[in-house]
């Protein structure tokens, strides 16, 4: 190679010195260095993410479940703020000809959904009525990650209709077929859309299952509900919500054991015998393996044998950081639960009304996005399949099907008790005494319907004037009585003042 070739190839290769500085100047993260050592550095697929470790992360959420206060607490938590007591209720909300809400067809649409809803309709094993179905396949989910749902058209009950409810233990992981695009249990188009799910006939971790059965059955992606929340594209499985925090959950219940164990041990007698002539410490008893032992009981004292001498043994627990290092890690669980930690743990302790209403209002938030996501992944496809069975069984009249449109059907999730009913309640008054909201949606933020509401004080109002008692109206702080506008409150409103000037602005001279 000749010199110039040299110093043409010089250009061409950049200097180790520019590749320095390129690296310092890129993410400090994905720098190879002492620190991060320890840290992934392979890429995989969500469905290799957990292909492998799926079977044994169910395994140990479902051991937390049963085994740790503080993931029963959350698996509750859900179950409370995402279901309710009352489950997420449907809401017909048809309209006749003119516009007006059809009250006669909404309310048979309701009264056959609530029919169906008992428990003898629900589920094919009549265990569970449409609430407490709801608040089983949420629990469900949050504890495995995922769990399928059959639509069983055609079941012997009044409707033709019923769900089955069934763990990700049927659908099996480790199914693959190239030829056929099965992953993981589920057969997918070219598109990746699910065309057929995989259940096993038996379930293998049954107690009364005597041998492993590969003996697969193929229900139609149709007749399926696969509910799990998918954070990455292509993702065919669900992950348990425990999974994150999972060793920072074990690593406590191990140390609050310990601890639990040496506080009782350190306030009884503790203490060991040495004696001068190295006799053989004998015991009061021996356990299983023969080894000697001596009875711990608080407040005892005894006469040593002779020529032994009592060598205390002092633990001093619990330590001074104890309450510190649990609060710590609670806090970094409820992050990884998405919960805040005073729920959690039941922490109260140096709260005022501003800093639990924002973690209450951040928590409510994470809550109605999982509602959201529950309603249109469950409740809606339940439905659909639901009308089409109760129309054909004569339980809900053709005419409702074929007049309703999409926006018809609603669905009304739980809602929440304000954190102080005094300044909350003054809050949404003057929010409607001002135009910036209605009374149907602050109903609605509380879990109550707007309709509803105006029936029962409709209905309240005409036993009262039965009775033939006077009953006062409720006042406001400021004088004004409920359904009436406070003038000042409009006139002091931002709002208002800028739709007056522009009115003023436009207005016509006489």
């Amino acid at each position: 190679m000749g010199i110039i070739d040299r110093l043409q190839d010089q250009k061409r290769k950049p200097r180790l010195s520019d590749r320095r500085i390129a690296i310092k100047a890129g993410y400090q993260g994905g720098m190879q260095s002492r620190i991060l050592a320890d840290m992934a550095t392979g890429l995989v697929s969500a469905d290799t993410d957990l292909v492998w470790t799926l079977q044994t992360l169910r395994a140990r959420c479902r051991d937390l479940a049963i085994n740790n206060d503080y993931v029963r607490k959350f698996l509750w938590m859900v179950t409370t703020n995402v279901v309710g007591p009352k489950g997420i209720l449907l809401q017909a909300k048809m309209k006749d000809a003119l516009g007006v809400l059809d009250k006669e067809n909404n309310r048979d649409l309701e009264k056959a959904f609530f029919i169906w809803g008992q428990k003898k309709n629900c589920t094919v094993t009549a265990m569970n009525s449409w609430p407490s179905f709801q608040a089983q396949v949420i629990k469900t989910v949050a504890r495995d990650g995922e769990i399928f749902i059959r639509k069983l058209e055609g079941f012997q009950n009044d409707f033709g209709f019923a769900l089955q409810a069934l763990e990700a233990d049927y659908v099996d992981e480790f199914y693959n077929d190239k030829v056929k695009n099965i992953r993981m249990g589920i057969e997918y188009d070219s598109w990746r859309r699910p065309v057929a799910y995989y259940f096993r006939k038996l379930n293998i971790f049954d107690y009364q299952t005597t041998s492993y059965s590969s003996d697969y059955f193929r229900v139609p992606a149709s007749e399926v509900i696969h509910l799990f929340i998918q954070e990455r594209p292509e993702q065919g499985r669900g992950a348990p919500w425990i999974a994150t925090p999972m060793a920072r959950l074990n690593i406590l219940g191990g140390y609050e054991e310990a601890e639990l164990v040496a506080c009782r041990g350190s306030a009884a007698k503790m203490g060991f015998y040495e004696s001068g002539a190295g006799d053989e410490y004998e015991g009061e008893k021996e356990d299983q393996e023969g080894n000697p032992i001596q009875e711990v009981e608080p407040g005892l004292l005894e006469k040593l044998p002779k020529g032994f001498k009592f060598i205390p043994y002092d633990p001093q627990h619990p330590t001074t950081q104890y309450g510190n290092f649990v609060k710590s890690c609670l806090r970094g669980i409820s992050s990884g639960l998405l919960v805040s930690y005073n729920a959690l743990a039941n922490d109260l302790e140096g709260v005022n009304y501003s800093s639990i209403r924002q973690g209450v209002i951040d928590e409510r938030d994470i809550w109605k996005i999982f509602q959201s996501w529950l309603i249109e992944h469950f409740h809606q496809e339940v439905f659909e399949a639901w009308k089409s069975m109760a129309i054909l069984s004569g339980k809900i009249k053709k005419s409702i099907y074929e007049k309703m449109e999409p926006d018809d059907i609603r669905w009304q999730p739980r809602g929440w008790a304000w954190v102080d009913p005094s300044k909350d309640v003054d809050a949404s008054r003057m929010e409607i005494e001002s135009g910036l909201n209605s009374r149907g949606r602050i109903l609605a933020e509380t879990g109550e319907d707007f309709e509803d509401t105006l029936r029962e004080l409709t209905e309240e109002d005409r036993l009262i004037k039965e009775s033939g008692l006077t009953l006062s109206v409720t006042s406001s702080p400021k004088g004004t009585p409920m359904g009436q506008v406070n003038e000042d409150v409009v006139n002091q409103s931002p709002v208002w003042n800028r739709a007056r000037r522009r009115k003023e602005e436009n207005a016509v001279p006489k």
